[in-house]
């Protein structure tokens, strides 16, 4: 990318050609159906960006967060995705913050 005269920065794309534009998306999806079929994958390339947030999300990384780096313009078009995985997430927060507190010393009453 330097050698072709492109400043890298936050917009530059990850995946280029050989003149530094970004790939297509419909090259990006033919191109890894054609690799997970060869390998007797059935996934999509779509289906790796679900998983990826269906990841972070379950490990307790913020909304917002996976929005941003969905490139969602709202963290709401994430939560009316991915609703099921959060209340999940919430109950799982509820569980470990009631473990926590099971174990700490009763304070006396005052």
């Amino acid at each position: 990318m330097l050698r072709l005269g492109t400043r890298i920065d936050d917009r530059t794309p990850i995946l280029t050609d050989g003149f530094g534009d970004a790939l297509k998306p419909a090259y990006m999806s033919a191109t890894f159906r054609t690799f997970a079929r060869s390998h007797g994958l059935d996934v999509t390339y779509h289906s790796l960006r679900h998983t990826a947030s269906s990841l972070m999300l379950a490990s307790g990384i913020g909304v917002r967060t996976v929005a941003g780096r969905l490139g969602h313009a709202s963290a709401q078009t994430t939560l009316a995705t991915y609703a099921h995985l959060i209340g999940q997430a919430d109950r799982d927060a509820a569980e470990r913050l009631e473990a926590l507190l099971s174990r700490s010393p009763r304070l006396a009453p005052g």
